[in-house]
Parts: C-alpha cells; sequence; structure tokens
C-alpha cells in the first residue's frame, strides 16, 4: 500500500510532501538514486526500516534517509498517521523498488 501523498511544495531541487498512512499498513520498501529524505511525523507514531535499522518516530521527530538507502515506513496503530516528507532533489521520477 501506498501513503496518501499530497504534494505542498516541489521543484526541481526540492519537495515537500504532507503524506498519510492508513491504519495497519505500509509503503513499499524502496530507495531514491539521489533525493535525500527527511520524514518528520505530525500525528501518530511509525515504525521506519533504514537499511535494516528499525527507527520509532513518535510526533515532532524526524528521521533523515540518505540517497541509495533502502527503507520502509509502517504503520502498525489503528489510526492514521500523517507527516512530511522533505527530498533533496526532488525525489519524483526517483522511485526505485528495492528487494527484500
Amino acid at each position: 500500500m501506498q501513503a496518501n501523498d499530497h504534494p505542498i511544495d516541489k521543484n526541481k531541487d526540492y519537495g515537500v510532501i504532507h503524506a498519510k498512512l492508513p491504519a495497519k499498513s505500509k509503503e513499499v520498501r524502496h530507495f531514491h538514486r539521489q533525493a535525500r529524505q527527511i520524514f518528520f511525523m505530525l500525528v501518530g507514531n511509525a515504525t521506519i526500516e533504514v537499511d535494516g535499522e528499525v527507527i520509532e518516530l513518535k510526533p515532532l521527530e524526524s528521521c533523515e534517509i540518505p540517497p541509495r538507502v533502502a527503507h520502509q515506513i509502517f504503520n502498525k496503530s489503528d489510526e492514521e498517521i500523517a507527516y512530511i516528507i522533505t527530498s533533496q532533489p526532488n525525489s519524483h521520477g526517483d522511485y526505485v523498488i528495492a528487494e527484500n
């Protein structure tokens, strides 16, 4: 399942997305060839697997993901979660599904 993404601002140099992930769901494990991303939690708790490391994020906490590093966000809760993703450069078209 993919997150419900709403671009806030994007151009070729950067992207800012307001994302929501339904209860008990996850994104596809993937990486970006060029984009460095920061996930900033707004509502709820998320689990992010970054290159084999499990990171728990609470509201107002963030996680940086370098380019070429496989990652996957999980919502293990019973409620929808919301977060901001910033990408530099813009990650549009720079999405590669990672093998598990």
